[in-house]
């Protein structure tokens, strides 16, 4: 083999040696995020003004609204909201930009669709949101794969 040919194999090698060290990285870095959001679950759970709804969303009002009806998944919907991870970084706010959100709740995460349903206009609540209800292994933006996920969110309108 000549020096070219053991530069290439050399060079090759680092390379596989770089992917492979950080896809371990990442994967451990997915490993500790996904057990992070898994025990803010499980302490938020514990709270008496946390109730469980779904398959596992945790809810809690933090003010009741004066509506007399809860959203379907095919109505449209009218609501401010703050996400944010259980570290406290901020990943959206509707507030900030000062303008409310339109949507039908078929088109937003599942744990979404099943904390939402369960209120009615005027609503302020606290949604944690387990990873496999929200995006599970896949990566959103600055949300990374497997993250528990915190909303406040005020339903203003229904329809």
């Amino acid at each position: 083999m000549d020096a070219m040919n053991v530069v290439a194999a050399a060079v090759v090698a680092g390379l596989v040696w770089y992917g492979w060290s950080n896809a371990k990285k990442k994967g451990q870095s997915w490993q500790a995020n996904r057990q992070q959001g898994e025990d803010y679950w499980q302490q938020q759970r514990q709270r008496d003004e946390v109730t469980e709804v779904g398959d596992g969303v945790l809810l809690e009002y933090l003010q009741r609204g004066q509506g007399s009806h809860s959203p379907t998944l095919n109505q449209t919907i009218l609501v401010h909201y703050t996400g944010t991870l259980v570290d406290g970084t901020v990943f959206d706010c509707s507030r900030q930009r000062n303008e409310p959100l339109q949507l039908s709740l078929n088109q937003v995460i599942a744990g979404w669709q099943q904390g939402l349903t369960q209120l009615v206009e005027g609503d302020r609540v606290r949604l944690v949101v387990p990873q496999q209800l929200a995006y599970g292994r896949r990566q959103a933006g600055k949300i990374l794969p497997y993250s528990t996920l915190i909303f406040d969110i005020e339903l203003l309108k229904v329809g």
